[in-house]
Order: C-alpha cells, then structure tokens, then sequence
C-alpha cells in the first residue's frame, strides 16, 4: 500500500524557519514518548499546549488540532488517548512533504 503524502509548498526564505519547527516537533515525539514512560503527563500537557498553539501559527492546523486533543487528554491522565494522538503526529510528520519555491 502506497503511503499518502500531504504536501505543502513554503516559499524558499522560510525554509529554516519551518525546518526549525518541524525538528521541534520531532524532538516533541521523543519528550513525550519519555514522559509516557514516566507517566509524566504534566510535561505531555505542556508540550501539547506549545503545539496546540504554534501548529495554526506556522500553517500545520493539524499539529495544532492533535496539540489540543492530546492535551485534554494528558489532563485527564488519558494514557490510551495520549499514545492514540502521538501516532497521529508521527503519522502526520512522516507523511509531511515540504516543497521550498
């Protein structure tokens, strides 16, 4: 089965800008990996709260839209609703493909 890519055109001069957001979004995944480990979920909160409001704010409505939903749930200690919303921002991240012009 061929993965389904979402693309997304950035204008060439907001190329490290947007390169920055994305490796913080990875290093996002691996903190909130660890802190389910821990059941950390204070630090899960938080790191969604960031998501929730700077994926708009850089175009990646869906980073902000999984940033809302996984923080709700870090506030209810919803570990299942955790792991279910970081899949889909490992899945949205993978299948994320930037196209400087």
């Amino acid at each position: 089965m061929e993965m389904i890519t979402t693309t997304i055109y950035i204008e060439q001069d907001f190329k490290e800008l947007f390169t920055g957001y994305l490796f913080h979004r990875s290093e996002d995944v691996q903190q909130i990996e660890s802190s389910l480990i821990d059941m950390d979920f204070k630090t899960i909160a938080k790191l969604s709260n960031m998501m929730r409001w700077s994926g708009s704010t850089h175009g990646f409505d869906h980073i902000s839209e999984i940033g809302d939903t996984m923080e709700k749930c870090a506030n209810q200690r919803d570990f299942i609703g955790v792991i279910s919303q970081l899949e889909l921002l490992k899945d949205f991240l993978e299948r994320l493909e930037i196209i400087y012009i």
